[in-house]
């Protein structure tokens, strides 16, 4: 009889442990979830912040390409070239006219030149706040990676004597990554407020520095033709 009470006895021991590992496991499996759905949605927010970065970019090169439809070089080479090839066909016309012209080819390349340096200081300008945003996006994507594979690591912990070592070890790494989550977030809020900015300021300086230079009114071309119908008229 002491015998069998004895077996019962054991036999309850070994169902309440077996039951605590069951439950150590459990709780183990579902904080291991949420971390990975933790880190799921941080990335689908990252998604999102390349997707508007995306269109800020869209939106500067819109502005860039505005300022070179302005002054498009193709239409003022199509309008006086053919005013060259006609002057060239004037037996009657002198040499001023045609060297007027070169002149203004010369001092058209000179424009397109000088366009072409604005623009490349405000792309330059933003283009690093844009990659910087991009590299922090890089870096946070590994983190994020590294924290779900510790997590991974900690099953290995079921191996050892503290049936519970799993679940706080998971359970640290899901702390420690939400804490990372919360100030990258913060971090790229800055950074997209920032990049906005940026993209205003970069933009607007180049409208400034081009409307101070000679460059509008050069392809206003106004200038251009009154010398030609004050001297090349026929």
């Amino acid at each position: 009889m002491k015998l069998f009470s004895f077996v019962c006895a054991l036999q309850l021991l070994f169902q309440v442990e077996a039951a605590e590992s069951e439950i150590n496991f459990y709780s183990y499996t579902m904080v291991n979830s949420e971390l990975r759905e933790s880190n799921h949605n941080m990335s689908t927010f990252m998604i999102s912040v390349s997707y508007r970065a995306q269109n800020m970019s869209q939106q500067f090169l819109w502005g860039i390409d505005s300022l070179r439809a302005k002054y498009r070089e193709d239409a003022f080479l199509e309008k006086y070239e053919t005013k060259l090839a006609e002057l060239a066909k004037n037996v009657n016309s002198s040499n001023t006219c045609p060297q007027y012209l070169n002149d203004r080819f010369e001092e058209n390349r000179a424009h397109q030149n000088a366009l072409s340096n604005y623009i490349f200081t405000a792309v330059n300008k933003w283009s690093k706040e844009f990659n910087n945003l991009n590299q922090k996006l890089a870096i946070l994507s590994v983190a994020l990676g590294v924290a779900e594979r510790k997590a991974y690591e900690c099953i290995h912990l079921f191996d050892g004597d503290d049936p519970t070592g799993p679940f706080t070890c998971v359970m640290k790494c899901l702390e420690d990554m939400k804490k990372m989550q919360a100030e990258a977030i913060d971090g790229i809020h800055d950074h997209m407020t920032q990049l906005a900015a940026s993209k205003h300021s970069e933009l607007e300086t180049l409208h400034i520095s081009i409307a101070n230079s000679s460059i509008p009114t050069f392809y206003e071309l106004k200038g251009i033709d009154q010398w030609l119908e004050q001297h090349c008229s026929e």
